[in-house]
């Protein structure tokens, strides 16, 4: 988040013009974010988290 301005001013602003290259930075990172969301199921550990982790004990739940 910290580079999303000076990506915006320095890099995609300049080559696509006023207002395009800040739709193309918001674009390729949002897939750039899909796409890592999505791969979790091509790993089975993180796909089957629910059925390989234990449930919470009540009394670990009810501990302040």
């Amino acid at each position: 988040m910290l580079l999303a301005g000076p990506l915006a001013d320095r890099v995609f602003g300049p080559r696509y013009g006023q207002g395009e290259g800040i739709t193309l930075m918001l674009l390729l990172f949002g897939s750039l974010g899909v796409l890592w969301g999505l791969s979790g199921y091509l790993f089975p550990g993180a796909r089957e988290v629910e059925r390989l982790l234990p449930d919470a004990k009540e009394s670990q739940a009810a501990a302040p």
